[in-house]
């Protein structure tokens, strides 16, 4: 299956109507001017909160799939996997995940950085285990979009920025905190995070 292109997306939002605005991030609705009115207020922004109001609900989802546990001798070839998706309107958008460029990382020595990528649509939200679904704002979803634009090719390290860092990233520049799972004591890796949100969904019940 050929990589798709980490621009993939990009384009995509492009074509749908949405629009880069000046600190990186994604809206559908009118730009506001930069300099205030003379009431205080920006040009355009009732119109900006009616028009992402009028765009639709829309979802990130944290998405954990939980194969081995980080314990295990065989844990590096059973990592698992975290990724992101998003939704509108509860209808799939697209979906982010961060890899060793390559698909591989140094088995000899896997505590050294290798080139990382932001892979595009290539996670299928069936293969998650568990999923954490939470509702962003239209500035929210700008800032996660952000996020994952400034690190399209962050250097990927198994113990210092993998794929569950990459998804915490998304999660806390969209809310302001991260997600449930994370492990001080270990890297954060994908069966913690699972476990977190298990712990987290169980608790809501």
């Amino acid at each position: 299956m050929p990589w798709p292109d980490p621009a993939a997306a990009h384009r995509r939002m492009l074509e749908q109507g949405w629009r880069r605005t000046e600190d990186g991030g994604y809206t559908r609705a009118p730009v506001p001017e930069t300099e205030e009115s003379a009431g205080g207020q920006q040009p355009g922004t009732a119109q900006q909160e009616q028009g992402a109001d009028a765009e639709g609900d829309i979802t990130l989802r944290v998405l954990v799939r939980k194969n081995a546990s980080f314990r295990d001798e065989d844990y590096f070839e059973r990592v698992g996997h975290s990724w992101v998706a998003f939704y509108k309107d509860d209808k799939f958008q697209f979906s982010a995940g961060f890899y060793p460029k390559g698909g591989q990382i140094n088995q000899e020595a896997p505590h050294r950085s290798v080139p990382g990528e932001v892979r595009m649509n290539y996670d299928d939200p069936s293969g998650a285990t568990t999923d954490l679904s939470v509702p962003l704002t239209q500035k929210q979803f700008s800032k996660s979009q952000k996020y994952i634009q400034e690190n399209l090719n962050h250097e990927y390290n198994v113990f210092r920025y993998n794929c569950s860092d990459f998804v915490i990233g998304v999660h806390k520049a969209a809310t302001g905190h991260s997600p449930p799972g994370r492990n001080l004591l270990m890297p954060n890796n994908p069966n913690d995070l699972h476990s977190g949100i298990k712990k987290h969904k169980n608790s809501k019940k």
